[in-house]
């Protein structure tokens, strides 16, 4: 039996190996985008929990259709509801002291007052930055006043707006209320167009 050519053989390992690699690419991006679609749909169910409309999985499209209306702004994405009370939720990102980090927070429109806020990812330093996860952080924000916006306080007076800063993460403190009044801001510039 003749042998093939050293040239052909090369070829031939060559396709089948790049076949083999592009199968497996196209597979993992395919599984990968189901993921995100799935994490994409939790989060908008969570945002329709988060203002009080009742679905079921068969009818989450259709009643998120109707009640929600998506604005992709440069600061973030947001969802409102014209139901009662009026509400919008943000997910937003900005810088932070060591890495980016990424934020939900929801306001009632009818009073300007932030309803939640969560952390939703960030790599900040565990036990200083990272203390934005701990439910301290996040309760300070509940029905705080954000009509001008969010300010860091050594001790928070009670005037409308402020939060205390965390001690010894001060960097990673300023980065969340950037996050935060910049999308304010765009969302009063949307509501109050000049």
């Amino acid at each position: 039996m003749k042998k093939l050519p050293e040239e052909l053989r090369m070829s031939i390992f060559l396709i089948v190996l790049t076949t083999i690699c592009t199968v497996s690419l196209t597979a993992g991006n395919l599984m990968y985008m189901r993921v995100l679609a799935e994490q994409e749909r939790e989060m908008r169910m969570d945002i329709l929990k988060g203002f009080g409309v009742s679905f079921t999985k068969d009818t989450f499209d259709s009643i998120f259709k109707e009640f929600v209306e998506v604005r992709k702004e440069s600061t973030g994405t947001y969802y409102f509801y014209e139901g009662s009370p009026r509400l919008v939720s943000v997910i937003t990102e900005g810088s932070g002291l060591w890495s980016i980090i990424e934020i939900f927070f929801s306001i009632n429109l009818d009073t300007f007052r932030m309803q939640e806020l969560k952390v939703i990812s960030h790599g900040e330093t565990p036990g200083l930055g990272g203390r934005i996860e701990e439910p301290w952080f996040a309760e300070q924000f509940e029905d705080l006043d954000v009509s001008k916006g969010v300010s860091l306080v050594a001790k928070t007076t009670g005037a409308p707006g402020e939060v205390d800063a965390i001690s010894g993460a001060s960097r990673t403190s300023e980065g969340v209320m950037a996050i935060i009044n910049k999308a304010i801001t765009t969302l009063q510039n949307s509501m109050n167009p000049k």
